[in-house]
């Protein structure tokens, strides 16, 4: 496969090069959703998943990273230079010019800070942060506001980093501050527009972020499809100053805020200041052309249940009473299975193979201890002796990994609960926001 190498030292395919992916590149299929519907997953081929990881990574470790981002600015100043050098012959004016040259990219490049980040807010999809720490800093609070945005990834449209965006009327009459959605990834209007930076941003991100959008011919336009691998990614990087901006609004009304990929959780003492906060916060996505489902907005308060991204957070970080429970038996139930498939050894009778998936599955009207029985009937009618008082008398064995496999999500989703990452999200002060809101 023909490719190209960009100044950091990384390659990219030729046909993939500005260019955007087509629909006949993915296979559509829905899935239920645990509240009812379908939601529909738009799943690259894998070819194209495999040059959009490929991608992905050098996004990741190019404009994710402090070295990689001043490599870039270095090489790029280096050119202007001998651009300038080439181009003016008298050495007074060449030397101001270069000097004004370097002091733009100064600017446009924010000395050399990572070009594209996510907030300390977000905890999807990002390193050392999963659903337990972003519950994790609502615990114990009086009131709790969840809510989950419409449409996540399909909103999100090439449109938001493209620089040579215009909007037409019917956008400018439905958000009046989407001039340039470009200051929303970056934080800096005068940045997005003008300057030496927009140069690096059209040679070296522009068309990195091309392969990542689809028109799927459903209205929505260039958008990010739900189910390839850079859309998490992206999604944070152009939420990254809402996150800000929305914690810069909750930190005076002293409520806690955070985001797990289109979930929105804010909590803190007072009902009031907690709905004042999620009010300054929703109106911060107007810009952005995201919106609110209004019928999954839950507003707890005082002693009900708080239920944050799946997990209980009144007293302490815990997964649901039925949760535990049902992982609980699923974990004896394993055991008996395997304890009974040892005593088959032991006394040279074989366990009919249809044994685990039976006693597993989700039968309506029969117990486990109505499943024991049957199986244990159809051994005494091959002529085994054995009862459920050899299984009682027995130690419980812990059985072979591959036999938990069913319940080993269940037990790893409890571990992670028990066991949270750090939060990075502590003492996290207002100044502090303040200056990560000019640092993006």
């Amino acid at each position: 496969m023909d490719e190209v190498q960009d100044a950091t030292g990384f390659e990219m395919p030729v046909h993939m090069l500005n260019t955007f992916s087509e629909k006949e590149q993915y296979t559509i299929y829905p899935i239920k959703k645990k509240s009812g519907g379908v939601r529909m997953i738009e799943a690259p081929s894998d070819e194209l998943k495999e040059q959009q990881k490929a991608s992905l990574r050098r996004m990741q470790r190019v404009f994710m990273n402090n070295d990689a981002s001043r490599q870039a600015f270095e090489q790029h100043r280096a050119d202007i230079t001998e651009a300038l050098t080439e181009t003016i012959d008298n050495k007074a004016e060449r030397a101001i010019a270069i000097a004004r040259a370097n002091t733009a990219l100064s600017d446009s490049l924010m000395d050399n800070k990572a070009v594209m980040q996510y907030a300390h807010y977000a905890h999807a999809f990002c390193y050392k942060r999963n659903i337990a720490s972003g519950a994790e800093p609502h615990v114990g609070a009086h009131t709790v506001i969840t809510a989950d945005l419409t449409d996540f990834f399909p909103s999100i449209k090439f449109t938001h980093f493209d620089p040579d965006y215009k909007e037409d009327d019917e956008t400018a009459r439905k958000h009046r501050s989407y001039k340039n959605p470009m200051a929303y990834v970056f934080g800096n209007s005068k940045m997005a527009e003008t300057g030496q930076f927009m140069q690096l941003y059209r040679e070296y991100i522009l068309p990195e972020l091309k392969m990542h959008f689809c028109d799927f011919g459903d209205g929505k336009g260039l958008r990010l499809p739900q189910g390839a691998p850079a859309s998490p990614f992206l999604s944070n990087v152009l939420l990254c100053r809402f996150d800000y901006r929305a914690g810069w609004k909750c930190y005076p009304e002293k409520v806690t805020y955070t985001r797990y990929a289109d979930d929105l959780i804010l909590s803190g003492a007072d009902p009031l200041h907690v709905k004042r906060a999620y009010a300054a916060a929703v109106a911060l996505l107007s810009p952005l052309g995201l919106q609110v489902n209004k019928r999954k907005y839950t507003f707890k308060t005082g002693n009900q249940r708080k239920k944050v991204l799946g997990l209980v957070v009144n007293v302490k970080l815990n997964t649901t009473r039925y949760f535990r429970r049902r992982n609980r038996a699923a974990q004896h139930h394993c055991r008996v299975i395997y304890t009974l498939e040892c005593l088959g050894k032991e006394r040279g009778f074989k366990v009919p193979t249809e044994l685990r998936p039976f006693l597993l599955s989700k039968t309506e009207g029969m117990s486990f201890g109505a499943k024991m029985n049957k199986i244990i009937d159809q051994l005494i009618d091959q002529g085994v002796a054995v009862s459920m008082d050899d299984l009682q008398s027995k130690k419980l064995k812990t059985p072979f990994r591959w036999l938990t496999r069913k319940i080993q999500g269940h037990s790893a989703f409890q571990h992670m609960v028990d066991n949270p990452p750090e939060d990075m999200q502590t003492n996290l002060e207002f100044c502090q926001v303040q200056e990560m809101l000019r640092a993006v």
